[in-house]
């Protein structure tokens, strides 16, 4: 087994043991709603008294065969992991129990923390290239069938399954818990952003030469040399591209500001920042 498929299956168990924890933490001990086959789950939980880990092991059996006809070995596999990894995790967590205060009294506090904790998990799982089966599993298998678009498939899905949570949970429970996979939403477009982010700036300068220079001497940054023209003017003109991390702008505008005041400049955020100075060490020159 090489080293990126064992740090893949490494964040897969991580990622569903806090999906895991959040699930029985939150939505098991509050009385939550949940959209996927989560919510399904937790109905039948409450309903039937079986554990979600059954439940959700029953679910995705079917699926995982159609997939074995459909998909290649690979992501058979995979999925087959993911959501054996996340039914493991729910079943040490469901006899583990709660292990977090009583927060019965502050239902928002709890709807916040299910949002951050339960996205912070999926997150990390499909940053892994992972999948935990459920509605997402189902959604694959319909679009592969009959082209419907997946993103319609997971929100009728969710629709229909937070609907018919309507008859376990009251409608307050289930508008906090659309509150709370708002949030679950923002937390995994950032854990897929990255958090290496940083600032790109383009400068427009005569004066370009200089400010390489700085750049390079002052910041200890590269800098890229854009070859470009001006629409009105024709003239050819140099676009210097820099980027640093953010304790470093406050420095680089005041450097471009000492040496070509009339410099034309845009900072715009990068989400994710990968190489030399970022996620290894720089090479001083």
């Amino acid at each position: 087994m090489n080293v990126k498929l064992l740090k893949q299956l490494i964040m897969i168990l991580f990622g569903t043991s806090i999906m895991a924890f959040a699930i029985v933490n939150f939505s098991i001990r509050y009385g939550l709603a949940d959209g996927g086959f989560s919510g399904i789950n937790l109905i039948v939980y409450r309903q039937l008294g079986i554990n979600v880990w059954i439940t959700n092991l029953i679910l995705n059996f079917p699926f995982i065969l159609i997939l074995f006809k459909m998909s290649d070995l690979k992501t058979v596999l995979m999925t087959v992991y993911g959501v054996a990894a996340l039914t493991g995790m729910l079943a040490l967590w469901g006899r583990i129990g709660p292990v977090l205060p009583d927060w019965h009294n502050d239902l928002f506090l709890v709807i916040v923390c299910y949002g951050v904790i339960i996205g912070l998990g999926v997150g990390i799982v499909v940053k892994a290239n992972g999948t935990t089966g459920g509605s997402v599993l189902v959604s694959k298998i319909l679009n592969t069938k009959w082209d419907i678009p997946i993103s319609k498939t997971l929100f009728l899905f969710d629709v229909c399954v937070i609907s018919l949570s309507l008859l376990t949970v009251s409608l307050t429970s289930a508008l906090y818990t659309l509150i709370g996979l708002f949030i679950a939403s923002v937390v995994i477009s950032k854990v897929q952003e990255g958090a290496l982010f940083g600032y790109k700036v383009m400068i427009i300068s005569d004066h370009y030469e200089q400010i390489s220079d700085a750049v390079k001497h002052d910041l200890q940054r590269g800098a890229t040399m854009i070859y470009a023209m001006g629409a009105h003017s024709g003239h050819d003109k140099r676009l210097l591209m820099v980027v640093i991390q953010k304790r470093e702008l406050s420095k680089l505008k005041q450097l471009i500001n000492d040496i070509d005041p009339a410099s034309f400049v845009t900072v715009s955020h990068t989400y994710e920042t990968l190489g030399e100075g970022f996620t290894y060490e720089q090479r001083m020159p």
